[in-house]
C-alpha cells in the first residue's frame, strides 16, 4: 500500500508492521513527525509540559555558561543574532502606537464578564476572615449595536 508523506508530500510504501504510517522514512520527515508529536503532547498533556520545563531549567542550572561559550565559538551566529535583534528593535519603533492600544469603544459582540453570585473574602487589618461578602453580577446592557 502507498500513501503520501505528510511532510514531503511524496509517495511512499507503508511498512506492513505500521498500518497507520503517515510519514516516509527520510530523516527530515521523521524529524518533522517527532516535532509534531512533541508539540501535540505539550499542548494536550500539562504534566508532560511541566516536566519538560523543569528538565530544561535543571539543564540550564547545570550548564550556566553554555550560551556564552557557544557565542564565543560561533561568532557568525552571534553577529547574525545581533543584526536580527537590531532589525526587530527598529521594527518595533516604527510601528504606530495606535496598534498597541485597545479601543474602549470596540465591542467583541459577546459578553466577557461572567454573571452570577460571587463570594468575596473579607479582610480586616490584613487578617483573613472566614466571612465573605456575597455579590451578584448582572449585565445591564449588551454590546454596542451598530
Amino acid at each position: 500500500m502507498y500513501r503520501l508523506c505528510k511532510s514531503c508530500r511524496k509517495r511512499f510504501e507503508v511498512d506492513p508492521r505500521v498500518p497507520n504510517q503517515q510519514f516516509c522514512s527520510k530523516s527530515d520527515c521523521q524529524k518533522e513527525r517527532r516535532r509534531r508529536w512533541i508539540n501535540q503532547k505539550r499542548s494536550n498533556d500539562s504534566d508532560y509540559k511541566e516536566n519538560q520545563v523543569e528538565a530544561q531549567k535543571s539543564w540550564i542550572r547545570k550548564n550556566p555558561a553554555y550560551w556564552r561559550r557557544y557565542r564565543e565559538k560561533n561568532p557568525e551566529y552571534a553577529e547574525r543574532n545581533r543584526t536580527a535583534q537590531k532589525a526587530r528593535n527598529a521594527s518595533r519603533k516604527t510601528k504606530p502606537l495606535q496598534a498597541a492600544i485597545a479601543k474602549i469603544d470596540e465591542s467583541t459582540g459577546y459578553n466577557v464578564i461572567n454573571t452570577g453570585l460571587f463570594r468575596i473574602p473579607v479582610r480586616i487589618e490584613n487578617i483573613a476572615k472566614i466571612d465573605a461578602i456575597l455579590v451578584r453580577i448582572d449585565i445591564i446592557s449588551g454590546p454596542k449595536q451598530e
